[in-house]
């Protein structure tokens, strides 16, 4: 599933990249670098969740569907 891995991906660079820049910067800058990345990151990570949801549902339909009619062959 390629939409769950660039998922995992930017939550890989966040963990990787992110997190340990905040190490380095003075306590009282870090709420104003945080607020921003945040503003900015917003939008991309909200539209990497739902095209994760939305795939993973519209894998799992047909699935579902499938299933449940040979379910219905059989009880015939």
């Amino acid at each position: 599933m390629p939409t769950t891995q660039l998922l995992a991906s930017a939550f890989g660079y966040d963990a990787a990249n992110v997190i340990p820049t905040f190490g380095a910067v003075r306590l009282d800058v870090r709420p104003t670098i945080h607020t921003t990345m945040i503003k900015a990151d917003e939008p991309v990570m909200r539209s990497a969740v739902a095209l994760a949801i939305l795939t993973s549902f519209g894998l799992a339909t047909p699935v579902a569907a499938g299933r449940g009619c040979r379910r219905s062959a059989r009880a015939s």
